[in-house]
């Protein structure tokens, strides 16, 4: 059940609970539904409005609460200055997609690709981790991405423009997924691939190459691909014919090199870069306990969804902290909408394990001439 908007502005206005709290049961309702319903261009201003004054008070760093209320100022423009319809998505609502964009610069890690209560679930795993760590570092050119996509159909990502394939623009956003993450997500991913055929299932991963493909794009640096991927003989041919490359020459790991691979990671994360790390969704669900939420989805398939069973059923995860000996492995992550940290034996860890991709943050943004993320079908 989707929470109603009027709901939830009797959380953030004329209430005396402290700012802390009031923002933390807004949340709360939210995660545990499936989107937001009611709203109005009133009623997504007011609690925007609210919103911003709330976080305000809370007692965070100035520096990062300063650009989280100028990304709200940024939001609350979007839902004055336009129809309901979203200009480059008419099939987006333009209100319910500010309340739910104002929710991710408060809490990027909301940024799924499942709805924030578990359910559901679409192929963007590769372009959700990237999208989750820019608005962690920068809410305003977050908001500048979101609001520049949804209406002009472009969006800056760091150093590059982001411009999806024109038909991505009218089709319609699927039930399992937030429409705001469909814009912020589906667009990156549909930049260079646009699939309804029986090679969807390889070719909507979000590949190694690929990845690092988009990162050198957005003017990050030292980029290295360090994934360890093992794949049979039918998702080897189907990797051999399509485009961008799996890696799987690097061979089987074991138990040293699988190690080995995890503390470089962490000592990549140790000196400020961005570290994807690639493991089975098996491992995604024991971390979220929430299972595996992507298998086969019946007959009917959404562009974004893929079935199971050709190739391997990996995920991308945005890893912010892992420690790593020869007994045991304890990371923090986030997947499927949740900061998530457990403990796990490391030769039980290592079943699921499949390498990283890292890089160095761009050091500013270019503003001329920008490179261009299109599509290329």
């Amino acid at each position: 059940m989707a929470m109603h908007i009027d709901l939830a502005l009797s959380f953030v206005t004329g209430r005396t609970v402290p700012p802390d709290q009031a923002i933390s049961q807004v949340y709360t309702m939210y995660e545990a539904g499936k989107g937001v319903t009611g709203c109005t261009q009133q009623k997504a201003d007011q609690f925007v409005k609210w919103f911003r004054v709330q976080m305000l008070q809370e007692a965070k760093d100035p520096d990062v609460k300063a650009a989280r209320v100028e990304a709200l100022r940024l939001i609350r423009e979007f839902i004055a200055t336009g129809a309901a319809p979203c200009g480059a998505f008419p099939l987006v609502d333009r209100y319910a997609f500010a309340v739910e964009l104002a929710l991710r610069v408060r809490k990027p890690r909301l940024i799924a690709q499942n709805y924030a209560d578990g359910s559901g679930g679409v192929n963007l795993c590769g372009p959700n981790m990237m999208i989750i760590d820019f608005a962690k570092r920068n809410p305003v050119e977050f908001v500048k991405y979101a609001i520049g996509l949804a209406d002009r159909g472009v969006g800056r990502l760091w150093n590059t423009n982001i411009r999806p394939d024109q038909a991505f623009f009218t089709t319609p956003p699927p039930l399992k997924l937030a429409p705001v993450d469909f814009v912020i997500l589906g667009s990156l991913r549909y930049t260079d691939a646009y699939y309804f055929e029986f090679l969807d299932t390889i070719k909507s991963l979000t590949k190694p190459a690929r990845l690092t493909s988009w990162l050198q794009a957005s003017g990050f640096t030292q980029v290295r691909d360090q994934t360890l991927v093992q794949l049979g003989v039918v998702a080897s041919a189907l990797d051999l014919i399509t485009s961008f490359s799996v890696n799987s020459d690097r061979g089987a790991h074991g138990l040293q090199r699988g190690l080995q691979s995890l503390q470089t990671a962490s000592r990549e994360l140790a000196e400020g870069r961005l570290v994807i790390m690639l493991g089975s969704v098996m491992l995604a669900g024991m971390m979220t306990k929430m299972g595996a939420p992507f298998r086969a989805v019946g007959a009917t398939m959404h562009l974004l969804e893929r079935p199971s069973g050709i190739v391997p059923d990996l995920h991308w995860m945005l890893l912010k902290k892992v420690e790593a000996n020869s007994s045991t492995v304890t990371i923090h992550l986030y997947t499927y909408g949740k900061s998530v940290q457990n403990t796990f034996h490391t030769h039980h860890f290592l079943n699921y394990y499949n390498g990283y991709v890292s890089g160095r943050h761009p050091a500013a943004p270019v503003v001329d001439p920008p490179l261009m993320l299109t599509y290329q079908g």
